[in-house]
């Protein structure tokens, strides 16, 4: 789990961000619906709830170009690197 650690900072910096950011959840939205995804929301890891963890982190992997689309546009000093 140390090696996760890292990854999972990054994971809920964005969520928090798209969580606070009304503008941002719009345009997440937006660009979900152009690239013709359903569009989704970002589920928050909650610590009293074991697999919310894997939840946050199945639904970013299915969100994942929409998310670094909508990152590159309103945050691009937020990223996700590939290898995380």
């Amino acid at each position: 789990m140390d090696a996760l650690s890292d990854t999972m900072d990054k994971v809920k910096a964005v969520i928090e961000y798209f969580h606070r950011s009304l503008p941002a959840k719009k345009k997440l939205v937006e660009i979900q619906e152009q690239m013709n995804i359903s569009p989704l929301k970002l589920k928050q890891d909650v610590t009293t709830r074991w697999n919310s963890t894997y939840d946050a982190l199945s639904r970013m992997l299915r969100m994942r170009e929409a998310l670094i689309a909508t990152l590159a546009i309103m945050r691009p000093d937020i990223n996700l690197p590939q290898d995380d």
